[in-house]
């Protein structure tokens, strides 16, 4: 874990995060119901939402493939949205082989951190009422469970 280094996305790592993508499971994928795990969708976020104002996007990334071939990879990725608001919006996701490992945790002190150098005055998030790993670790974290959205999901509130 000591080769992982948690950066913000940039505008040339649409094919680093369409890899990433498409190594998430589908139980992975499950927790993000409706969202485009695509080689364009990662593309566009890339390119368009690197650098934009509402959005802040972090990769991290391992040195090596986990095979021995040295091939740096994404490992992780954690996004806010709503980025101008007082308190934004938080996506996170792992690795399935990286997951119960200590990187949700350090990327989540990565982004609280984040939210509090920038004056925010806490963070929301949803998760799916069936990812009781992430639901424990955001607990850990200081979030509180609010009630649910319009979609049925654990709404979250980290408040500072």
């Amino acid at each position: 874990m000591d080769d992982i280094v948690i950066r913000e996305l940039e505008p040339g790592d649409g094919k680093v995060l369409a890899d990433y993508f498409r190594l998430l499971s589908e139980e992975t994928r499950g927790f993000f119901p409706g969202y485009p795990f695509t080689d364009e969708e990662s593309l566009r976020i890339a390119k368009e939402e690197s650098g934009h104002s509402d959005f802040k996007r972090y990769l991290a990334i391992s040195g090596t493939d986990g095979d021995g071939g040295g091939k740096p990879r994404a490992v992780g990725t954690v996004w806010f949205w709503s980025w101008n608001r007082a308190i934004p919006w938080l996506g996170i996701s792992i690795a399935d082989d990286y997951q119960g490992r200590g990187l949700g945790k350090r990327m989540m002190k990565h982004a609280i951190a984040q939210a509090r150098e920038s004056d925010k005055g806490g963070i929301l998030l949803t998760t799916h009422r069936d990812n009781f790993r992430g639901r424990a670790l955001y607990a850990r974290c200081g979030f509180e469970e609010i009630g649910h959205d319009d979609r049925g999901e654990i709404l979250m509130l980290l408040s500072y």
